[in-house]
């Protein structure tokens, strides 16, 4: 039997050149190529096993320092309350209503947006203290929950003055 080669080559179709070629493209299509290497994956690094107790120590870390902060600052700008005959109501962290007796002129302030009411994280409680509106900004950028009253404009007034 002939190969398919043999009778192209004669029956004169196909030059001896030409079948070469082609056998030679065949060959080599037929041979493994070599493939690239295959990209290495990144070194595993082992995951350092984290110690609950260790986080819970950072984080209280973490929150004295922050109340630490916070306790400088409302010192710093605090504004001596003086006591007077108008009586007003703010809200706490936790909801409760709290009141604080204060002159008229302090109660306009306050209610102006002049002053706020802030917490004062102490190490054993949390007192509230009146603050200008300068260091209730300065509260309000590193705690929303720091500023207790603080009628900004353009917010709603959330009180209650007798």
């Amino acid at each position: 039997m002939q190969s398919l080669r043999d009778k192209l080559l004669k029956a004169g179709l196909v030059s001896a050149q030409q079948a070469e070629r082609a056998e030679a493209e065949q060959r080599a299509a037929r041979q493994p190529r070599p493939r690239p290497p295959a990209p290495q994956p990144a070194p595993v690094v082992p995951a350092v096993p984290v110690d609950p107790k260790a986080q819970q120590r950072l984080s209280a870390l973490e929150q004295r320092q922050l109340e630490r902060k916070l306790r400088e600052l409302a010192r710093g700008g605090e504004v001596a309350r003086e006591e007077g005959e108008r009586t007003f109501h703010f809200q706490t962290r936790k909801a409760k209503l709290r009141r604080i007796d204060l002159s008229d002129a302090q109660a306009k302030k306050l209610e102006a947006g002049e002053l706020a009411i802030v917490e004062c994280p102490e190490p054993a409680q949390i007192e509230h203290v009146l603050v200008t509106a300068a260091t209730a900004e300065k509260l309000a950028a590193l705690s929303d929950k720091a500023v207790r009253f603080w009628a900004r404009a353009g917010s709603p007034v959330g009180f209650d003055a007798d």
